[in-house]
């Protein structure tokens, strides 16, 4: 994706990715880690558009997400480029213009998603233990600012 900050008093990142997926991460792979982002979508491209932040990236097939797409928040996980939804809120809004605070904490073999401060999605998997952390856009433009990353762990060299 097209990544860039926002100058002002306040500085943001800022994703512009019409045609594909856009990842910004850590330097540092780490196993247990909590994500969190304010996020404010300012366009979908498309009706399955997606935004939201990430953990255990190794690479484009080897992830999970945590994000809105479709009416929903959704706890997604990628292995061997296969895709499957670890769990997902029902009838969820992301309204356009507005800030959400979306976190992800990924703990051992338990995932949780928050937005606001309400748990949305949890499940429990295996397949990956440590990765990258960072933000996610599938098709979307939109912002993210007070990003911050809690370690619960040491990076893996």
């Amino acid at each position: 994706g097209n990544w860039s900050v926002i100058d002002g008093d306040d500085p943001e990142y800022q994703v512009e990715n019409n045609a594909g997926t856009g990842y910004a991460f850590t330097d540092h792979r780490y196993v247990n880690v909590s994500v969190e982002a304010k996020i404010n979508l300012d366009k979908a491209y498309v009706s399955d558009a997606g935004i939201g932040v990430m953990a255990r990236y190794t690479d484009n097939g080897h992830v999970y997400r945590f994000f809105y797409s479709k009416e929903s928040w959704k706890l997604l996980k990628r292995v061997g480029g296969k895709t499957s939804i670890l769990a997902e809120s029902s009838n969820a809004t992301l309204e356009t213009g507005n800030e959400y605070h979306v976190k992800l904490v990924v703990d051992g073999f338990s995932l949780k998603g928050y937005v606001n401060g309400v748990l949305q999605c949890s499940g429990r998997d295996t397949d990956l233990v440590s990765g990258n952390s960072g933000l996610y856009s599938y098709k979307s433009k939109g912002s993210f600012d007070d990003v911050a990353f809690s370690v619960i762990d040491n990076p893996i060299p």
